[in-house]
């Protein structure tokens, strides 16, 4: 985990951030032990850098920030983890387990 984050403070470069804040400031347990793979989706959706319409629009890669699959609405982290009908089955379990998971880990 330390290789992993050494390379993300070598990697920036802007002096708006303090590394050392970001050193001090505790990360999410759960996302801290799930695999990188994940971890990374995981942040890039929390920072908005997700490949989504919002930040594809923003980057200038695309015209507008409409949800390309049922062009309603929004294509937010939102709209994507609780609104989009097509997803409700894998809405439905990631929210089941997050409960079950907050519960054992408030208890």
């Amino acid at each position: 985990m330390t290789e992993v984050m050494d390379w993300c403070y070598s990697r920036i470069k802007n002096l708006r951030f303090s590394t050392e804040r970001l050193r001090k400031k505790a990360l999410d347990p759960v996302v801290a032990k799930a695999p990188k793979r994940i971890a990374a989706r995981y942040y890039q959706l929390k920072s908005g850098h997700s490949l989504t319409a919002p930040h594809l629009k923003w980057i200038k890669a695309r015209g507008d920030d409409r949800c390309w699959w049922c062009f309603r609405s929004k294509q937010t982290r939102e709209h994507l983890s609780k609104h989009y009908t097509l997803w409700r089955s894998q809405q439905m379990a990631i929210w089941a387990k997050r409960r079950v998971v907050g519960r054992i880990g408030g208890a």
